[in-house]
């Protein structure tokens, strides 16, 4: 399932075969997406998570907003 962060969609997708890789993508609200190859679903949740949080604290700087 997706994780949705500011109007940001952020999900892992599976392989369709074993030598291919996991993808990390980016959905933003534009409709601009980016994707980041892993080699485990667990490196690409933990990707995510960093790009997540990074972004998160951006919007924090930019609109004054405190908090997690």
């Amino acid at each position: 399932m997706p994780l949705t962060d500011n109007g940001i969609w952020y999900t892992v997708y599976t392989p369709p075969r074993a030598e291919f890789p996991f993808l990390a993508v980016t959905h933003l609200p534009t409709g601009d997406v980016s994707a980041v190859p892993f080699r485990t679903y667990e490196e690409a949740e933990l990707h995510i998570a960093a790009v997540s949080q990074a972004e998160t604290h951006i919007l924090n700087e930019v609109t004054g907003a405190h908090g997690t």
